[in-house]
């Protein structure tokens, strides 16, 4: 198998999740500011950021069966240690600082969109309370469902005018 495929491909994915843990730490700071236009604009750069992770991974696989190597991964149940445990001795070696590069960032990224959501979550909780209070009914039914979804009645109340 190709190790400078592969390692240029882990290199690649690598540039791809420092984009997309600097677009996660640009988003907790528009989540802590509430601006929502800055919010879909970071939205967009982290679905590109995926999309970019998915293509990489796509091209892994790919690799991986070109070489003749019976992976059984999907682009859903894509793992780096399965794609190392299918690499020679050597080429693990080389691999290896890149690997745990990777597998720290992925934690990272991890943490840090755990932290966005429970934010997220919050401020909508929030926002639900402040509804109630402004309404002066504690009798009103809930806005937000804590199943990030908004309620349709929730949705007739509360609009923006653009």
């Amino acid at each position: 198998m190709e190790t400078a495929l592969i390692e240029t491909l882990f290199h690649e994915k690598l540039m791809l999740y420092r984009e997309l843990a600097e677009t996660l730490k640009e988003e907790k700071k528009w989540i802590a500011h509430a601006d929502v236009d800055a919010l879909w604009r970071v939205s967009a750069k982290k679905h590109a950021a995926v999309a970019g992770i998915e293509t990489v991974r796509t091209r892994i696989l790919g690799t991986l069966s070109l070489a003749g190597v019976d992976h059984g991964m999907t682009l859903q149940h894509f793992s780096l240690s399965g794609v190392m445990s299918h690499l020679s001795i050597d080429q693990r070696k080389r691999l290896s600082g890149v690997h745990v590069a990777l597998v720290t960032l992925e934690a990272e990224i991890r943490c840090i969109s755990g932290d966005n959501k429970r934010h997220i979550e919050s401020y909508l909780s929030m926002l639900d309370d402040l509804m109630t209070i402004l309404t002066g009914s504690d009798q009103q039914p809930t806005v937000y469902s804590g199943r990030k979804t908004l309620s349709y009645e929730g949705l007739r109340r509360l609009h923006r005018e653009g």
